[in-house]
């Protein structure tokens, strides 16, 4: 029984009825079910759902040391801030197969963890070997991964990054990165040993301008584009990284309405041009149409003349026949026309004048 639940999309008044695990009802639960329930009454707190921390690094053993949590403590850490769930990176070391950091790290937490846990796969290395080991890290549940653009122990080349990003879009996976010019870096922690500061807790900020994780940030940004592959960036400390990314997402989106328009202005010139073919083919069907017209009327034209001349034929027989009686003293009695032809037959019958 609550006040106040928080759901994602707003907080309300409610009452919440879970079963096992799962959430079944939000808002008014019916008497005769909360009588069946188990009535736990928060009144007067805020209800909220399980926190994720989709990143934590439990038992990690990095610069000669290892992280304070490890899955036991970490986890009952989470659990007592209201994290219910925790997603580490296993991390094997260059060289190391993927499935032997999988395994490495399902060791260290596996029966340990007081909180649902799963992982992220860090990626230290890449060649062709690392690459056929991806669609078993999916089958295994592993979509997501881990890159450095910093730490000489940990970093892949801007190449390697590359392959990398296309090769987990293809599988629909992503990648978070960390982003440092470690080159830069490196030489300025030199500078700063070699002046006696070294050791100085000063010297870290000095070592790490803003401008020098923007870059790589930019870089990052430039080379996903590249990929055209989806990244998350990883400790994001400065408002000149956040710049690089909001003047990133910006030319997205600009890109974004640019791409939606020459499709739309593609889509207007196909729709030109299914018009224009329609056109061309009603012209073309009118003008054969003429065409047959003007073969029809020309063929009856053509009967009717030699009809004409036909009979023009028969006239001018039949004339020479009346001549012919005419100046033999005979007459002419009929002219029979032939079954088969269209001409006059030339053989009257004649018969003799009295």
């Amino acid at each position: 029984r609550a006040r106040y639940v928080d759901s994602g999309g707003g907080c309300r008044r409610a009452d919440v009825l879970i079963d096992g695990e799962k959430v079944e009802m939000l808002g008014h639960i019916p008497p005769e079910l909360a009588a069946q329930s188990e009535v736990v009454d928060v009144t007067g707190c805020m209800l909220f759902p399980g926190f994720i921390d989709a990143h934590t690094h439990f038992d990690l053993d990095v610069c000669s040391t290892t992280t304070a949590d490890d899955f036991e403590s970490g986890s009952k850490s989470a659990i007592r801030g209201g994290t219910t769930t925790v997603i580490d990176f296993a991390c094997p070391n260059k060289g190391e197969s993927l499935a032997y950091g999988l395994d490495l790290w399902h060791k260290k937490a596996d029966g340990k963890c007081y909180c649902d846990y799963g992982f992220h796969m860090t990626i230290d290395d890449w060649n062709e070997s690392i690459e056929s080991e991806l669609d078993a890290m999916f089958d295994a549940g592993i979509t997501s991964f881990k890159m450095y653009l910093t730490y000489p122990s940990m970093m892949i080349g801007d190449g390697a990054v590359y392959r990398a990003l296309k090769a987990l879009k293809a599988r629909g996976g992503i990648a978070g990165v960390h982003c440092e010019n470690a080159g830069v870096i490196d030489a300025r922690i030199a500078e700063l040993k070699a002046s006696g500061l070294g050791a100085d807790v000063v010297s870290h900020p000095i070592s790490r301008p803003d401008y020098l994780e923007a870059e790589a940030v930019s870089r990052l940004l430039r080379i996903a584009q590249a990929a055209d592959a989806p990244v998350i960036i990883v400790h994001t400390t400065n408002r000149a990284s956040l710049d690089e990314i909001a003047a990133a997402a910006a030319a997205e989106s600009k890109g974004r309405k640019f791409e939606q328009q020459h499709r739309q202005r593609r889509e207007r010139q196909r729709f030109d041009i299914v018009m224009t073919q329609n056109r061309v083919r009603r012209v073309l069907a009118v003008e054969e149409d003429q065409r047959k017209h003007h073969r029809a009327h020309r063929h009856e034209q053509r009967n009717a003349w030699e009809l004409r001349l036909a009979a023009q034929r028969g006239r001018s027989v039949q004339q020479a026949c009346r001549a012919d009686c005419q100046k033999n003293g005979q007459i002419i009695v009929s002219v029979v026309r032939s079954e088969n032809t269209n001409e006059h037959t030339a053989e009257p019958i004649r018969a003799k004048l009295p």
